[in-house]
């Protein structure tokens, strides 16, 4: 574990502190503890593997020397900030608490291109910091299960390089029967799960992203439809050359392609892919939740 990681998490701790933070698995709170357990069990609405694991496989870069390049997590921590508890009113119907959950991720970006003689495989490593915010509902007794604590809403997830200067000004998503626009300032919002966006199966769904400056790198991580089965793929938007960039996908049309998944918008700075400076790391990623099949 480098040196700069490791401050990075001791910088985190502090920042966090005041906030009511834990990042042990165990916790004497019953409640603190039902909610942990809860955390635990609903990983497709509070994890940060939301890239494709098979990311290695798919789509060039802008750059012609580039052959493959791909992510290799290979350290996490993960910092939890309780928020204060807040009592039933005319508007919430129940007590409730927002949590922050701020995962540290290092690794190394591969870049395997060539030159006029050879193969080259750069190493670039890297941390980024994902931070998502959940929120929690106490609808029961303590004797009912969970202690009667239910995961009721959830924000997107935005993971961003240290250090970094990549940004997204704001994403949109629509169906032929759903839209959405999500903003910087917005990312982070919470949405209650009947308000995730749904989208049907076989649905073209189409994506642009504003990031505000046309040498950007931009991909999108998505579940697609692979012969008969889905698969979870990255593919690199259209640049429009005014700093947006679009593409589309279908959702998967298998039988058993259903529940909550991630629309992950990934944008490198126009260097990173094409720089053979090691220490070119730049970065940033929205990951969006959607419902397939799913009432919430």
């Amino acid at each position: 574990m480098t040196k700069k990681f490791i401050c990075l998490i001791l910088g985190l701790v502090l920042l966090m502190a005041a906030f009511g933070c834990s990042n042990k698995s165990t916790n004497t709170d019953p409640d603190q503890a039902a909610i942990l357990t809860l955390i635990g069990q609903n990983a497709d609405m509070t994890g940060s593997d939301v890239l494709s694991p098979a990311d290695q496989t798919l789509s060039k870069a802008a750059v012609d020397s580039i052959k493959l390049w791909w992510r290799q997590l290979l350290a996490r921590g993960r910092i939890i900030g309780w928020g204060v508890r807040q009592p039933a009113d005319s508007t919430h119907p129940f007590p409730s608490i927002t949590v922050t959950l701020i995962d540290s991720l290092e690794g190394i970006l591969h870049i395997v291109g060539t030159d006029s003689s050879d193969t080259v495989h750069l190493e670039k490593p890297f941390t980024e910091v994902a931070t998502r915010l959940l929120y929690f509902e106490k609808r029961g007794l303590d004797a009912t299960r969970y202690r009667g604590w239910v995961l009721a809403g959830v924000s997107g997830i935005e993971l961003v390089s240290v250090p970094n200067t990549a940004k997204i000004d704001s994403v949109k998503i629509e169906s032929g029967a759903a839209s959405q626009t999500v903003r910087a300032d917005s990312i982070l919002a919470i949405t209650l799960r009947p308000d995730i966006i749904e989208f049907a199966k076989g649905d073209s769904v189409n994506v642009t992203v504003y990031t505000g400056d046309a040498t950007d790198s931009v991909y999108l991580h998505a579940h697609i439809q692979m012969g008969t089965l889905p698969s979870h793929r990255r593919k690199k938007l259209a640049n429009n050359g005014d700093g947006s960039f679009s593409g589309y996908i279908f959702i998967p049309s298998h039988a058993n392609f259903f529940g909550r998944w991630h629309l992950v918008v990934d944008v490198l700075k126009g260097h990173v892919l094409a720089s053979d400076d090691l220490n070119d790391y730049d970065s940033r990623q929205w990951g969006l939740l959607y419902r397939v099949g799913v009432p919430d």
